[in-house]
């Protein structure tokens, strides 16, 4: 079996750029070679890949129809890779925390500067594994004394990965709205809610490589 067999039987695909995708995100590298393909390595997550055997049955009558029944294996824990704008030799983020939460506000995953998977550039890239889709995370940012605040709230994995697969998607995008025929004609409020004080003193946010405006709910403190 090749290596184009073996990807087609984990993932459905033959397509090199497809199955870089999927070393990404699914087993979890982080490193290329010098084709610019992802290659194995033991600094990484070790993520999964289906080994196929060999099926034989011995027996089965000639005369007859022969039902197999197969099982259905789930996908495994996936993997989230996320490249901050964040350069590690800043002295100012040594104490930093970066914590993945569960929807229920437990910790998942905390990972911090060391922890870079790409070490030696001006960006700091992260792995978080063991992540299930159709469940919502959110990341916290965590600066010591400078305070905390979130770089994304909430958000299904499903849209996580997907983002990260297409940089010009949106987490929060509102979607097209038609534009009204007789702008006269719109109502305003004429009462608009206090905006929270926590939300009127500036702090210091962080930005994050696949996001460009920050979730419109649930985040006490605005991506930049």
């Amino acid at each position: 079996m090749n290596w184009k067999d073996l990807a087609y039987f984990n993932w459905g695909t033959r397509i090199r750029a497809e199955i870089n995708k999927h070393l990404a995100e699914r087993v979890g590298c982080t490193k290329k070679g010098a084709d610019g393909n992802f290659v194995f390595s033991g600094d990484d997550w070790r993520g999964i890949i289906r080994i196929p055997k060999p099926f034989s049955k011995d027996g089965l009558p000639t005369d007859q129809k022969n039902v197999l029944r197969v099982k259905h294996i789930p996908l495994g824990p996936e993997v989230f890779i996320i490249d901050l704008h964040i350069d590690p030799a800043d002295p100012h983020t040594r104490d930093d925390s970066y914590i993945l939460l569960n929807e229920d506000g437990s910790e998942h995953q905390r990972k911090h500067v060391g922890d870079d998977a790409v070490p030696g550039d001006d960006h700091l890239t992260l792995v978080f594994t063991g992540l299930q889709r159709a469940l919502a995370y959110s990341l916290l940012i965590d600066e010591g004394r400078e305070g905390e605040h979130f770089a994304f709230h909430n958000v299904l994995l499903d849209d996580l990965l997907e983002t990260t697969a297409d940089p010009d998607a949106r987490i929060d995008d509102p979607g097209p709205h038609a534009e009204p025929e007789d702008y006269d004609s719109l109502e305003y409020e004429e009462e608009f809610p206090e905006v929270p004080a926590e939300l009127r003193e500036p702090r210091r946010s962080t930005s994050w490589a696949i996001v460009d405006r920050p979730p419109t709910e649930g985040v006490n403190d605005p991506v930049v």
